[in-house]
């Protein structure tokens, strides 16, 4: 379950099954099989070559939201969590109180040794996001 305790607020979720951390969420494959934005009914597939449901998203307090008039929706599966990296070829600047490195940092509390290529992309939950005509 997951809940916004208090005003607008983005999630970053990961999916790994639990027996074998090499079966993960695959966002582009759950992208192909649904929509570019979730809801109620859709399912969060695995990676290949599990190619599974990994979760079902059951009830959505955000469902009545739709498609705004700049075409955005709400929990999305088209970008990818802020990390690292693209901060440095961006910015030039190493800053590592992101997303990624948020996540990279509970695998490590939980006992995850390298957990650095285990992080991969997100389904953004809660974040109203779209392609207008002048994104395409």
């Amino acid at each position: 379950r997951i809940v916004s305790v208090e005003g607008p607020q983005v999630g970053d979720l990961n999916l790994w099954n639990l027996n074998d951390v090499k079966e993960r969420f695959y966002t582009s494959k759950t992208r192909q099989l649904h929509a570019t934005h979730l809801s109620t009914g859709d399912r969060l597939w695995s990676s290949m070559p599990y190619m599974r449901p990994m979760a079902t998203i059951t009830h959505d307090t955000l469902g009545w939201y739709g498609w705004d008039a700049d075409g955005a929706g709400i929990h999305d599966v088209i970008g990818s969590r802020c990390d690292p990296y693209t901060n440095n070829v961006l910015k030039g600047v190493d800053y590592d109180h992101c997303c990624h490195s948020n996540l990279t940092r509970a695998l490590r509390a939980r006992g995850v040794v390298d957990p650095e290529p285990l992080v991969h992309d997100v389904l953004n939950v809660f974040m109203c996001t779209g392609f207008t005509k002048d994104t395409h």
